[in-house]
């Protein structure tokens, strides 16, 4: 059931990021991002501030704890998705979890290709994280799992274009994302 709700958010994502690519705007890799609203989960748990020329897609079919913004000019995409895990006897870490996801991506998108064998640890405010940067031709996706009040999330972004200026923007949504218990 979590696979068919990843592999519905991973291509509803991909597929409205081919439908409006077509042309891209080039937006500065100035360090702010300003913001203009919030985005919520379809159960009202989880928010993140929007960034000025993003939107809110209506994810509520998909599952209650995601959600996706697309950029405005359509070259990019994130979402946000809580991963339920099976805890069994063995302890569950970032590391087994992000693996753990990894597998998944690239089993479902057969055509993404791991542009390292490494991924890059970091912390976005107080959040402990794990990405790694995958590709099909033109197309980016840059897979990150990070811990957030004892529960795992996946946040994707697809991009076509200005990655530092996407990455950053990623990044700062992650740390700014807080959630409802």
């Amino acid at each position: 059931m979590r696979v068919k709700r990843y592999i519905l958010l991973s291509l509803m994502a991909t597929t409205i990021l081919v439908l409006y690519s077509c042309s891209t705007l080039n937006v500065p890799s100035g360090k702010k991002v300003k913001f203009y609203g919030i985005a919520t989960s379809a159960d009202g748990r989880i928010h993140i501030p929007l960034p000025r020329g993003w939107f809110s897609a209506d994810s509520s079919s998909i599952a209650p704890l995601s959600f996706l913004i697309i950029k405005r000019d359509g070259s990019a995409s994130i979402s946000f998705t809580l991963i339920n895990l099976e805890t069994k006897a063995e302890k569950i870490n970032l590391s087994k979890t992000f693996e753990y996801v990894k597998s998944g991506f690239l089993t479902d998108n057969k055509h993404f290709i791991s542009l390292s064998n490494n991924s890059e640890f970091f912390k976005a405010g107080e959040k402990e994280c794990r990405a790694i940067v995958m590709k099909n031709g033109n197309n980016f996706v840059r897979l990150v799992v990070f811990k957030f009040k004892n529960k795992y999330f996946q946040s994707i972004l697809h991009y076509k274009s200005n990655p530092e200026r996407n990455v950053f923007i990623q990044n700062k949504l992650i740390e700014k994302l807080e959630l409802k218990i």
